[in-house]
């Protein structure tokens, strides 16, 4: 028991500092958008941007979270076979109840909102940088080129701070989940 108590808090301590990687970016960012004296360091089109993305995922992953323990516990729960996805729903819902459908969720919000948050944040304000600059010019093709190599760059930027979120997720979801060979049963 004192070993379940010892990841749990390790894992929300874990948990901690990866929002406070993401959370401290965000503040520090806002507050020279406040500030008088950087008025133009952040754009307000891409925060809004950033917010909008951040808060669709949550509510895309809300609504379709119980699928999402269900696929993770298919992967690591032995005594769960193959059986349609909402009929594994009915199942792990009425032996755990909502709580077992939404364990971990917490945690996956609070990741993939980062993740989205940052991502959207870095694509806007690298897409509006490079096209800013005589990089590029106005051609369909060279906007789908500086779509592309931005998007990219988003995406590692936001999967390198989001990393840590997403290891903890997976072991806040997992607990107390009988984990074993999956497929056996």
């Amino acid at each position: 028991m004192a070993s379940v108590e010892s990841k749990d808090i390790t894992g929300r301590r874990v948990l901690l500092r990866s929002c406070m990687l993401v959370a401290v970016p965000v503040l520090i960012s806002w507050s020279f958008y406040t500030s008088n004296a950087h008025q133009n360091t952040v754009n307000e089109k891409d925060l809004l941007h950033a917010i909008s993305g951040s808060i669709g995922s949550a509510l895309s992953i809300t609504l379709s979270y119980p699928l999402e323990t269900v696929r993770t516990r298919l992967q690591v729960d032995a005594s769960l076979t193959a059986h349609p996805s909402f009929l594994l729903v009915y199942k792990i819902g009425k032996h755990e109840g909502l709580r077992g459908l939404y364990r971990g969720w917490i945690s996956l919000v609070v990741a993939l909102m980062a993740l989205n948050f940052v991502y959207f944040y870095c694509f806007h304000a690298l897409r509006r940088g490079m096209m800013g600059h005589d990089i590029v010019g106005n051609g369909s093709l060279n906007k789908v080129l500086v779509d592309l190599i931005v998007g990219y760059l988003a995406g590692v930027v936001a999967v390198l701070v989001t990393g840590p979120l997403w290891l903890v997720n997976t072991r806040l979801k997992l607990q107390g989940v009988n984990i074993g060979q999956a497929g056996t049963g």
